[in-house]
């Protein structure tokens, strides 16, 4: 049960791998080595379930940022600039 004047969002897991990897169809590996380098944390310290975790709240934290817009094309190296960027509080 929600709290009075609470939201819930969904994303689909292909929809929060292209936010946190830039592909639909990245591996669970990938998403955590992609967590793990945007929160700054050192890879022992992140399980499976704690990066899926984070991943779906940055997801979230981008469509809020973004009003709904998905990530804009970055190539790698583009990409890890403008996740950099955004999680010091920048938009991309």
């Amino acid at each position: 049960v929600l709290a009075r004047g609470a939201q819930l969002h969904e994303y689909s897991p292909a929809e929060i791998k292209k936010l946190v990897a830039g592909s639909g169809r990245a591996s669970k590996d990938q998403i955590g080595a992609m967590v793990r380098a945007l929160v700054k944390l050192p890879r022992a310290s992140l399980s499976e379930h704690a990066a899926d975790a984070l991943a779906a709240a940055l997801c979230h934290r981008q469509h809020l940022n973004l009003g709904g817009r998905t990530v804009p094309r970055a190539g790698a190296r583009g990409r890890r600039k403008m996740w950099t960027e955004w999680v010091k509080g920048g938009a991309p």
